[in-house]
């Protein structure tokens, strides 16, 4: 999710919110929802939400009708980020390796960089390991992302686990907070989660065994919870 290309276009939509144009600032709320990679089933839910809010409480006073829209939108926009349960949160000074999977087509390139680009401008000192057979414009679009980030880039060698160990051990010394982006070649959850593991249980250095369990933990929680088999 690109939170400042979503924080803007919320933004502008409020911004020009009129007694005529409730409707279409609805909608433009909706399109920075999806255009900030939201999927589109969620955004569309919560445009409805909150048409059915403003028909509830506007009770035709425009003031209410804003209140409504932003609360609303408050109140949804949390449920969106709010997963129920405590959130990962790395510490500065304290090494983090994160893992990133997905499969084809999840744009999970661009929001590993973002991660990092989110917690740098926080005070911490990210780097992204691309480790595996990334195609050579992905790999190259990623290298120039990081660079303009300003996030330390690692990887060009199709061996998954030999690069991101080399990653590992390039960065550990330096960053707290090490990204490490595996490559969406699968189609199928099941096949995902076999690498997913694969990956985590070799990958991270004997001295991070603490990270391992957690990293592989949560692979397996989310596994069952997806009943794949």
């Amino acid at each position: 999710m690109l939170l400042p290309e979503l924080s803007a276009g919320i933004s502008r939509a409020l911004a020009g919110l009129t007694e005529s144009n409730v409707t279409h600032s609805l909608d433009e709320i909706c399109a920075a929802l999806k255009k900030a990679e939201v999927r589109p089933e969620m955004a569309l839910g919560l445009r409805s939400r909150l048409d059915e809010l403003v028909r509830l409480e506007s009770r035709g006073d425009f003031t209410a009708t804003r209140l409504a829209i932003s609360q609303g939108l408050f109140h949804e926009l949390c449920k969106v980020f709010h997963a129920g349960i405590p959130a990962f949160a790395p510490e500065k000074g304290k090494i983090s390796v994160i893992l990133f999977v997905g499969l084809k087509g999840s744009g999970k390139e661009g929001i590993a960089i973002k991660y990092g680009e989110y917690y740098k401008v926080r005070g911490f000192s990210p780097a992204l390991v691309c480790a595996g057979r990334f195609t050579a414009g992905v790999l190259h679009e990623s290298r120039r992302c990081a660079e303009k980030a300003g996030i330390p880039f690692h990887g060009s060698d199709p061996d998954c686990l030999k690069v991101a160990h080399a990653g590992l051990t390039r960065f550990k010394g330096d960053s707290d907070l090490i990204v490490v982006d595996v490559p969406a070649r699968h189609e199928q959850e099941a096949d995902l989660f076999d690498e997913m593991l694969q990956i985590a249980e070799n990958i991270v250095d004997p001295t991070m065994s603490e990270i391992r369990r957690y990293v592989v933990g949560h692979v397996l929680t989310f596994q069952h919870a997806l009943t794949v088999e």
